[in-house]
């Protein structure tokens, strides 16, 4: 259902209390589709379905609020080098443009790797009677770094600020500072109860050949499904597939929520026949502002018996409406984020 609105550049969703027959056939294509991913290349996050905005840019205005963001995760606690990640995101509107912009700032550690990005985006909205279109365009930098200070050899030498691993692997790998141009297009298609979006974005690997990084195509397909109880409760059914064309890796979840709190769960593979993590998530609204939400990974694989899990924690802060006199387009449509 539409809703004109000048005020607050947004078009509410009214839920259906109808089950429509395409809610179980996402259930059932989800659950398909859960049978592979590749190894851990791509950062992955319990958090996904709670900042759109950091999984698809194409998300990125359509509260018609202002929203800041932080992503935290640290994975297999107490295993040396585990990875981390953090992630801080801000997206608002941008009125005279008839879309959305926004800015993501992400750091990651691996070891002695660490990768610093930073990207900026803007996306176009329209939309029609039979529901709301968004795309655009991302771009920004992308460094990756080594610390070569934790690295130690047996044959190396290491005096005072000199460093030698003297070692012939380590002086073809690349251990340098790198920097690179980031590059992505999005897009997103809400009706109702319903969205799917789609990300291709460019990623960074390390060539197993000749030790150099190489820049590899990256497809994200992002859906949810909510169904409404009442006012108070509904239910959400979400997932995220992401492929570089030769793997597979998806995600595949749902929540409860009733009124300022929800709860729920979200599984993640490594093979076809391999689970890899089995997420819980709690969370809410601490108040109008703010919200906060927590995922911890049980590890379904043999790693647990040496990790003591992973754990997520995203805040998300919502600084409310623009305030100006620009003239808003007639219709805008507002999904249920």
């Amino acid at each position: 259902m539409f809703i004109i609105n000048n005020s607050t550049y947004c078009l509410k969703i009214f839920f259906s209390y109808k089950l429509f027959n395409y809610k179980w056939t996402l259930i059932v294509i989800g659950l398909f589709l859960y049978t592979g991913i590749f190894a851990q290349n791509i950062a992955p996050s319990s958090l996904y379905a709670f900042d759109k905005y950091s999984v698809n840019s194409a998300f990125g205005g359509l509260t018609g609020n202002r929203i800041l963001s932080l992503n935290i995760r640290e994975q297999w606690v107490g295993l040396p080098g585990n990875p981390k990640y953090y992630l801080i995101s801000y997206n608002q509107p941008v009125y005279r443009f008839h879309g959305g912009t926004g800015v993501k700032i992400k750091s990651e550690k691996h070891g002695i790797q660490d990768i610093f990005s930073i990207n900026m985006t803007y996306n176009y909205v329209f939309s029609q009677y039979y529901g709301l279109f968004s795309f655009g365009l991302g771009s920004g930098l992308l460094n990756i770094s080594n610390n070569n200070n934790e690295i130690i050899t047996p044959e190396g030498i290491y005096q005072n600020e000199n460093i030698d691993h003297n070692d012939g692997f380590l002086d073809n790998l690349v251990l340098k500072n790198l920097s690179f141009y980031n590059f992505n297009i999005f897009g997103l298609y809400n009706y109702k109860n319903i969205e799917i979006g789609i990300v291709f974005d460019k990623n960074i690997s390390l060539s197993k050949n000749n030790f150099s990084y190489r820049f590899h195509d990256l497809l994200k397909v992002n859906w949810q499904y909510i169904f409404g109880i009442n006012n108070d409760f509904y239910l959400k059914i979400f997932g995220l597939i992401q492929s570089d064309f030769i793997l597979l890796q998806t995600n595949i979840g749902f929540t409860a929520d009733y009124k300022s709190i929800l709860a729920g769960i979200n599984a993640r593979g490594y093979s076809p026949d391999t689970f890899d993590a089995l997420s819980i998530i709690l969370g809410g609204n601490i108040n109008s502002k703010l919200r906060i939400i927590y995922a911890y990974d049980i590890s379904l694989t043999s790693l647990r018996s040496i990790e003591d899990g992973t754990h997520e924690f995203k805040i998300t802060y919502d600084f409310g409406n623009l305030k100006n006199n620009i003239k808003l387009p007639a219709v805008i449509f507002n999904p249920r984020l």
